[in-house]
């Protein structure tokens, strides 16, 4: 099966077990499809012809990303890649002469609030499909480290992470992903953090499924530590509660004492 995002980044992450609930599915028994189709959520035609999951990532224009993120440009979707065909899935960029099944980016249309609804949850909400979201949906094979992974991007933060340098008290490091300029922010609060400097989204994926778990705000890195289900804290934005992180060891915070006391449980 064809699907088509537009991202941003973290979207396509949580559009996952969607996709590959959808391409699971015999055509000949789920009512479902058929309704889909006449309410234009799916295209016409065998959506089952080509076995497997293709993506199709279609840049975003001049300006912002679709839906108010970072850019989904070209460098971004290359960078994405190498961790999805890692999956067994095949990946390309639209054309205007590009085919697909479904476009998963219908889910910005539906009548439910994006921002208060959880984003994994959305797409099954709109593409009538079962998924267990508490169980892993991306694999890879481990770089094991002693850190802790932290991603804090820009948007959707107002806490002070300078309570992490206790972590070095525990025996523990502090690890960064993200953009530079992030790291720029965050290294003035815990200045014996290191940058982890990552090719694509592959490498990166690897090293927090090897790591002693992740925190940070809702990102393309906390989607990818959701999607890996380790070892987790999310600091919630309090007007955009859009991730709720399910199964495994998870936790997520809105305030500061909030933050410290859930940092303490989790490294005692």
């Amino acid at each position: 099966m064809i699907v088509l995002h537009s991202g941003d980044m973290g979207d396509v992450v949580y559009s996952v077990p969607c996709a590959r609930n959808l391409a699971a599915r015999s055509e000949g028994c789920c009512q479902a499809i058929d309704a889909m189709v006449k309410a234009g959520f799916l295209r016409e035609g065998n959506l089952l012809a080509s076995k497997g999951l293709h993506w199709v990532f279609r840049p975003s224009v001049e300006g912002m990303g679709a839906f108010g993120g970072a850019r989904f440009h070209r460098a971004a979707i290359q960078f994405l890649r190498p961790l999805f065909e890692a999956q067994g899935w095949t990946t390309e960029i639209w054309t205007p002469s590009t085919h697909f099944d479904v476009d998963l980016n219908l889910v910005r249309r539906s009548p439910v609030d994006i921002m208060f609804s959880t984003l994994a949850n959305q797409y099954n909400l709109v593409f009538q499909c079962v998924t267990d979201l508490s169980s892993p949906w991306l694999e890879v094979e481990p770089i094991k480290n002693n850190y802790i992974i932290c991603g804090r991007s820009t948007r959707l933060t107002r806490l002070d992470y300078s309570c992490l340098n206790q972590i070095y008290l525990r025996g523990l490091n502090v690890g960064f992903l993200g953009l530079p300029e992030e790291w720029e922010a965050f290294k003035q609060m815990v200045p014996g953090a290191v940058y982890l400097k990552v090719e694509n989204a592959l490498e990166g994926a690897r090293l927090i499924a090897g790591s002693k778990g992740y925190i940070g705000n809702s990102s393309f890195w906390f989607a990818v530590a959701e999607a890996l289900k380790v070892k987790r804290l999310l600091e919630v934005y309090p007007t955009c509660a859009n991730v709720t992180p399910s199964g495994g060891i998870c936790g997520n915070f809105v305030t500061q004492s909030g933050f410290e006391f859930l940092l303490r449980q989790f490294y005692p």
